[in-house]
């Protein structure tokens, strides 16, 4: 079986080349009773599963055809699209993950997550994701007609950009202590996530084993796609429906 980790895409209907981009690495995954992980930001944001435009049935497309493949899709919540709910989910077959949600990898326990909540030393922005996410608040944005949804979201997209070049860069990405506590209280081996636009492989020294930590590319990098096969982990690039290794680390365990 063939394990497929994406994240951070930004989908949206202005953006062609992106969602191209998407389509040729759904044409891509060719096997049967493949898994298709995305971790997040599938679209740069999601007003709702209402949403009836020509762009949303675009997607809901593509996903019938990755299952129409035999492919097994998951999708876990990230910043951009956390109002993803259970009817996109009946539209397009996917399976929606907890906001943690593990795995096992060749006897391997791995613990995937969008990776926005290991920001905590970003606390304004954990203040303003404990407050999106209350079901107060989606209840009253959900109540808003599509126009409106589309105007706040761009509202709130504006001001993150504004706070965003206010920071320090260094308090956007993950928190060590906050992954070392992660991974200690889950008992992970390996841990995937995106969101922090970071790619690489971090191999963690701990007792009584070590751990690695995966970050994700988003897709504007070479680093756009993980998989994960028996005898490799991969980083892979997408070009004329063909998967290109960046990286590529045998499995020794």
């Amino acid at each position: 079986m063939r394990l497929y980790f994406i994240s951070d895409l930004h989908l949206s209907h202005d953006d062609r080349p992106s969602l191209q981009d998407f389509r040729t690495f759904t044409h891509s995954i060719i096997e049967e009773n493949s898994r298709l992980y995305i971790l997040g930001d599938l679209f740069d944001v999601w007003i709702g599963d209402d949403d009836d435009s020509l762009f949303a049935n675009e997607i809901i497309l593509l996903f019938n055809e990755l299952k129409n493949k035999g492919v097994t899709t998951f999708f876990c919540h990230g910043n951009r699209d956390f109002l993803v709910g259970e009817e996109f989910a009946l539209k397009t077959s996917i399976n929606l993950l907890e906001e943690h949600t593990t795995i096992f990898y060749n006897d391997q326990k791995v613990l995937m997550l969008h990776g926005d909540q290991l920001c905590t030393d970003d606390h304004a922005y954990q203040e303003f994701r404990s407050m999106v996410r209350s079901s107060k608040w989606k209840k009253d944005f959900l109540s808003s007609s599509l126009e409106e949804r589309r105007r706040i979201a761009l509202s709130l997209r504006k001001e993150s950009i504004q706070s965003n070049h206010e920071k320090n860069y260094e308090i956007m990405d993950a928190s060590l202590n906050s992954i070392d506590n992660l991974m200690k209280d889950h008992c992970i081996d390996i841990l995937i996530h995106g969101h922090t636009h970071r790619p690489a492989f971090h191999n963690i020294k701990n007792e009584p084993r070590d751990r690695l930590r995966i970050v994700l590319g988003d897709w504007s990098k070479p680093e756009k796609i993980l998989l994960l096969t028996d005898e490799s982990i991969q980083v892979c690039d997408i070009h004329e429906e063909k998967l290109l290794i960046v990286t590529e680390q045998e499995v020794s365990y």
